[in-house]
C-alpha cells in the first residue's frame, strides 16, 4: 500500500512537472497569438478558445500520467478504435475548411480527428515495428508497416489533407530506417511518395493550385505573384532581425491565417528573427532529447515511441517553417503549442506527457 501511495506521488509529481512547463510554452502561444492577432475580430476569440482546450489538455494528461500502465494501453487502443472511425465518419458528417472535409463542428467548437489520431499513430507503428521485427525479410517487415500506414493516411488523403498525410509519412519513413531499415527499401519508400502527391495534384483542384501557386512563386523573376506567398515575403522582410513590434502593422493585418498557417511569420514580423530562433531551437531539442531517450532503451516499442514523437512533433514545426519560409507549397500545418488549434494542442500534450511517462516507467 505505501508503495503504491508512492508511485502514484511520483507520478503526480510528473505531472505538475510536465503540465507546468507545456502551459508555459502553450500560454506564450496565446499571448503570440493575441498580438498576431491584433485588429481581427476575432483576437480574443481565439485566445479565449485555446485556454478551453488547454484545460481539456490537463485532463488527458492527468489520466496518462496517473492510470495504470494496464488501463492505460486499453485506454489508448479503445481511444484509436474510435478516432479511426471518426477519420471515415467525415466523409458523412465533417465540415468542409478551406478545401478539406476535415473537421466536425460542434456549436462554436470544432475538432479534428487527423491531429488528435497522432499520438495513436506513434504508439500503434512502434507496435507493429515490434510484432515485425522478428520476421528475417526486410522486405516482408516493410509490407507489413506499409499496409499499416496505407490504412491509417488513407482517409486523411481522401478528404483531402495532404500536409498532414506528409507528416504521418515522414514520421512513418524516418522511425523504420532508424530501426534497421535497408536504404533499397527507402527508394521504395520515396517512389510511392512521388506517386502518391502525383495522383493528388492530378486529381485533387486545392492541392493542385497550391503546387503551381508555388512553383510559379519559385520560379518568377520579380518576386511571388500569388497573394499568400506575397504576404509572407512581406511580413519576413519587414520583421528583420528585431522585429516591429510597435510600428505599424498594415503587412500582418493582411497576411491570411496568421492564427494558424502563418504564424510564425507574422511573428517574426513583430520579434524579427531574433525572436523565432528560439522556436527552431526548441524544436531540435526536443527531438534531440527524443533521440537520447530512444538509444537508452532496450525494447523495439519503446524505441520506436520516443523517435516517433520526436520526429513527429519536429517535421510538423519544420514543414511550417518551409512554407512561411516559402520553401513549400502551403500545407495548413500549424506550428505545434504555438499556432491556434485545439485539436493540435491535445494532440501536441498527449505526445509529451507520454514521452515523459514512458521515461518514468522505464526509469530513464
Amino acid at each position: 500500500m505505501q508503495q503504491d501511495r508512492f508511485i502514484k506521488s511520483e507520478r503526480f509529481k510528473g505531472f505538475l512537472g510536465v503540465s507546468a512547463l507545456l502551459l508555459a510554452y502553450s500560454l506564450t502561444g496565446c499571448l503570440m497569438l493575441f498580438n498576431v492577432t491584433r485588429g481581427s475580430a476575432n483576437n480574443v476569440f481565439f485566445v479565449q478558445k485555446q485556454l478551453v482546450s488547454m484545460a481539456l489538455c490537463l485532463v488527458a494528461a492527468f489520466l496518462i500520467f496517473m492510470l495504470p500502465v494496464g488501463s492505460l494501453k486499453r485506454s489508448f487502443a479503445y481511444c484509436g478504435a474510435v478516432v479511426y472511425l471518426l477519420l471515415w465518419g467525415l466523409f458523412v458528417f465533417g465540415q468542409r475548411i478551406n478545401g478539406a472535409i476535415g473537421w466536425y463542428r460542434l456549436g462554436a467548437y470544432s475538432f479534428q480527428p487527423s491531429e488528435i489520431f497522432k499520438p495513436v499513430f506513434i504508439v500503434g507503428l512502434a507496435w507493429v515495428c515490434e510484432k515485425t521485427s522478428a520476421f528475417n525479410s526486410p522486405g516482408k517487415r516493410l509490407l507489413w508497416q506499409l499496409l499499416f500506414v496505407l490504412a491509417v493516411v488513407l482517409p486523411i488523403a481522401l478528404q483531402p489533407d495532404w500536409g498532414t498525410v506528409l507528416v504521418y509519412s515522414m514520421t512513418f519513413a524516418l522511425v523504420i530506417w532508424c530501426e534497421g531499415l535497408p536504404r533499397r527499401y527507402l527508394v521504395i519508400i520515396a517512389v510511392l511518395g512521388v506517386s502518391a502527391a502525383t495522383v493528388a495534384i492530378m486529381n485533387f483542384r486545392h492541392v493542385r493550385l497550391r503546387f503551381t501557386s508555388f512553383l510559379e512563386a519559385l520560379f518568377s523573376p520579380s518576386g511571388p505573384t500569388e497573394y499568400h506567398a506575397q504576404r509572407l515575403q512581406e511580413c519576413l522582410v519587414k520583421g528583420g532581425w528585431t522585429g516591429s513590434m510597435f510600428q505599424s502593422q498594415d503587412a500582418l493585418n493582411a497576411l491570411p491565417y496568421r492564427y494558424s498557417d502563418s504564424l510564425f511569420a507574422g511573428a517574426t514580423e513583430l520579434l524579427g528573427a531574433a525572436g523565432v530562433i528560439p522556436i527552431v531551437l526548441l524544436c531540435l531539442a526536443w527531438c534531440f532529447h527524443c533521440c537520447c531517450l530512444a538509444s537508452k532503451h532496450d525494447s523495439t516499442i519503446g524505441r520506436c515511441i520516443f523517435l516517433g514523437a520526436g520526429v513527429m512533433v519536429t517535421t510538423q514545426a519544420f514543414i511550417h517553417l518551409s512554407v512561411n519560409l516559402g520553401l513549400m507549397p502551403n500545407t495548413g500545418i500549424p506550428l505545434p503549442l504555438f499556432s491556434y488549434g485545439g485539436s493540435s494542442l491535445l494532440a501536441t500534450f498527449v505526445i509529451f506527457t507520454m514521452v515523459q511517462r514512458l521515461q518514468m516507467e522505464k526509469g530513464i
